[in-house]
């Protein structure tokens, strides 16, 4: 059992979407239009074998805008699937994250929505200085994504925040390396590119006592109990977590958030009951479902995701998301989506 005071740095950031055609992604598009076909091929290709093809991260789709306060106390937060597995890139690069962090996407008809809860078990040590725009945060705890929207491996659009909610964002050519992260021959760190995006960020001062099992092993259990402050009141937080693993096809894992909140103007106790299932049929057909019951909302949420994937890069995704009340229970929304995704090597 692991006992720890830590700081928690909660960031929310909202994003225009990359491919909806703002100028400097235009701009961004003519300098990689430079690239020789063969060059794009070839990293195409290299892309479709790269290790990072085994990991993959849900975006969920919400119809309601969350607010960028850093708070992430809204409701369509508690929806998205959260990014956990970690690894490090300095000093041990491979090496399992020693901080626990929380990620999640979200996305609607225009914004890419990301949020990030970060753990620092050694608070007094959390720097946050950083107040202005396009200030480097080289010596400030941060929290950053960079987004290969060509999928390259070469070319993106780099942004970084702190929890001040500081903007900094670069656009990447080549692997960017002239003034920034990165590097290579003739590549390019533009940090003079600004683009429309918003974040916000908050620290609060938090103590846990945490048991987590080995997750590799076919059971695995954990348990996490926090306490301290949220936004003008205390918080307590129970969270347990089970799964099950078979073999490399089948996983299966079932969790329970409990909130305790306590503000000024009053308090509420929140009830989060996640389940997830994912089976491999064989290397390009694959089947994941999540249910979800939601006490604030009172709502029953169904997501099953059929996967296809007819060629490196390409896959066809159908998908059923079903939302009921619990009381009734009643039908609010129902959906059957048929999604196609194709690349093209020009």
């Amino acid at each position: 059992m692991l006992v720890s005071r830590t700081l928690v740095s909660r960031v929310s950031c909202a994003l225009v979407l990359l491919l909806a055609g703002a100028q400097g992604v235009a701009r961004a598009q003519e300098s990689r239009a430079a690239l020789t076909a063969a060059q794009r091929q070839a990293a195409a290709a290299a892309a479709s074998t790269d290790p990072d093809r085994a990991f993959v991260a849900a975006a969920t789709f919400t119809n309601t805008r969350p607010q960028i306060d850093g708070r992430l106390d809204d409701a369509a937060w508690r929806v998205a699937i959260p990014i956990t597995e970690f690894v490090q890139s300095q000093p041990n690069e491979g090496a399992p994250a020693t901080e626990r962090s929380e990620v999640r996407v979200l996305y609607d008809a225009e914004y890419l929505y990301i949020s990030a809860m970060l753990w620092d078990s050694e608070p007094d040590q959390m720097v946050a200085t950083v107040l202005r725009r396009d200030e480097s945060h080289d010596d400030n705890d941060a929290f950053a994504v960079t987004l290969d929207t060509y999928h390259d491996h070469r070319n993106g659009f780099f942004f970084e925040t702190n929890a001040h909610g500081a903007l900094f964002d670069a656009q990447i050519i080549g692997e960017g390396g002239t003034s920034g992260p990165g590097g290579g021959s003739g590549s390019t760190f533009n940090d003079d590119w600004d683009a429309s995006w918003e974040a916000a960020g908050e620290m609060t001062d938090e103590v846990q006592l945490e048991f987590r099992s080995d997750q590799s092993r076919v059971v695995w259990v954990s348990a996490l109990y926090t306490w301290g402050s949220f936004w003008d009141g205390r918080k307590k937080n129970w969270e347990f977590g089970s799964g099950f693993r078979l073999g490399a096809r089948f996983n299966a894992a079932v969790s329970v958030n409990l909130n305790d909140i306590t503000l000024s103007g009053g308090a509420f106790k929140t009830t989060l009951v996640s389940s997830r299932l994912a089976y491999d049929f064989n290397t390009k057909l694959a089947l994941s479902g999540l249910f979800q019951y939601d006490n604030l909302t009172d709502q029953f949420l169904s997501n099953v995701r059929l996967r296809y994937n007819y060629e490196p890069l390409s896959d066809i995704f159908l998908v059923y998301n079903e939302s009921r009340l619990t009381e009734n229970p009643a039908l609010i929304d129902r959906a059957l989506i048929l999604k196609i995704t194709k690349l093209f090597r020009l």
